[in-house]
């Protein structure tokens, strides 16, 4: 090989002249064996595209795509009762109502719940869901009342959404007060189950980019 000569003369005099005789080597040899070395470079451009397609891909998902900018993981606060019982001699009660509900909405996946003791300062205020949702940072506010009459209870509960004031969901429970304990029990799971369907609903339009309150059932 010339590079190895041992004597000077029969070496290459620069690195142009190895290059010049690299490129007429290269034009020399036949079509079908430069293939292989076309294919390697065809080979690394599409990995290449694939990486690059790859962490687009990724970015797009990982990013929240909601156009209104709201959390795609809810939060919400669970605010005192109000006791609207004649004497209103029912406010251990409200607060026990509320108490299991913030239990069992702890539990819904993907559901941020404020702790009661953030709450205490607002209790008997009356401040809006708005800027609840200011101050407690907060996406929804669950507020509502019970009143007993006789040996029935009545509770209304809402979740009103902080970003526009609108209420997300509500309903009325009627039950007989035999036990105290069953009922907050019961009226507490079917909340958080009616709640869990109304954020589901919610993330899928957010994740879909859809308009709001489009996928919710009033």
């Amino acid at each position: 090989m010339k590079c190895l000569e041992k004597e000077r003369e029969n070496r290459f005099a620069s690195m142009g002249e190895v290059a010049k005789t690299i490129e007429t080597i290269r034009r020399a040899e036949p079509e079908s064996e430069r293939l292989p070395s076309n294919r390697r470079m065809i080979g690394l451009v599409a990995a290449a595209a694939a990486l690059v397609i790859g962490v687009v891909v990724t970015w797009y998902l990982l990013t929240d795509r909601s156009s209104a900018g709201a959390p795609i993981r809810p939060s919400i606060a669970v605010m005192f009762l109000e006791d609207r019982s004649a004497g209103a001699t029912q406010r251990e009660l409200a607060t026990g109502i509320a108490d299991e509900i913030q239990t069992e909405l702890s539990n819904i996946p993907g559901l941020q719940v404020i702790s009661r003791n953030e709450l205490s300062l607002f209790r008997d205020k009356p401040i809006g869901a708005r800027e609840l949702g200011k101050q407690l940072g907060v996406s929804y506010v669950l507020g509502g009342s019970v009143r007993a009459e006789g040996s029935r209870l009545r509770f209304i509960c809402e979740v009103v959404q902080t970003e526009d004031g609108f209420n997300l969901w509500s309903q009325g429970f009627t039950h007989e007060l035999k036990s105290t304990l069953d009922v907050q029990t019961d009226i507490a799971q079917q909340v958080a189950l009616a709640l869990k369907k109304k954020f589901a609903e919610k993330t899928a339009e957010q994740r879909l980019g859809l308009p709001a309150n489009s996928l919710v059932r009033r």
